[in-house]
């Protein structure tokens, strides 16, 4: 019985993604294993001038759940927490990005949401926002 809600709960998930239109495409796995990028293909918007638009979701590996798990804002031990969404700009002419929203999601509490900021930010080579950035610009819708 309980296999079968489970099975059944796992579908109507499923569904609600594909019902939203998401296409969540692995970009990178980060070099110590503790999480994997991903990228919405179909967030991809382009904005006035060279900015692009897009929701990127960092999923935290099941190692890094639990007391193990890390808040990247804070670099504490969080409770459960299963993985992060940030609808972030791109501005693929200047090279840089900024973060508009971020959620992050618990597996035993409410998600938490912040507001982003005006701050345009250079990621440095070879970090996750330079791939990030050379994802996005390719992608781009015109």
């Amino acid at each position: 019985m309980k296999r079968s809600l489970l099975l059944v709960t796992i579908g109507l998930i499923l569904i609600a993604v594909k019902a939203q239109g998401q296409e969540w495409v692995l970009i990178t796995l980060e070099k110590e294993k503790s999480f994997e990028l991903l990228v919405d293909r179909q967030s991809i918007r382009q904005l006035p001038g060279s900015i692009v638009s897009a929701s990127v979701r960092y999923e935290y590996n099941k190692l890094y759940v639990g007391e193990r798990a890390y808040d990247c804002r804070k670099c504490g031990p969080v409770k459960g927490i299963s993985h992060t969404i940030i609808s972030e700009e791109f501005d693929c002419k200047a090279k840089k990005l900024r973060m508009r929203e971020m959620t992050e999601y618990y597996m035993d509490m409410a998600p938490h949401t912040e507001n982003g900021t005006e701050v345009w930010k250079q990621p440095s080579p070879g970090s996750i926002g330079e791939i990030l950035i050379n994802y996005i610009c390719i992608q781009r819708k015109e």
